[in-house]
């Protein structure tokens, strides 16, 4: 049987997991856009 506790750890596990999955795929895509921004201002 599953106790409810594990399954909050798990799904808290997963949700960090995917945070840093995210957060690596999602700053180089945030760092291009900022310079883009920045381009029509030179």
């Amino acid at each position: 049987m599953w106790q409810p506790l594990d399954v909050v750890e798990a799904v808290r596990h997963r949700a960090g997991a995917w945070g840093v999955l995210w957060a690596g795929v999602s700053s180089p895509f945030r760092f291009t856009f900022g310079w883009l921004r920045l381009l029509p201002v030179f």
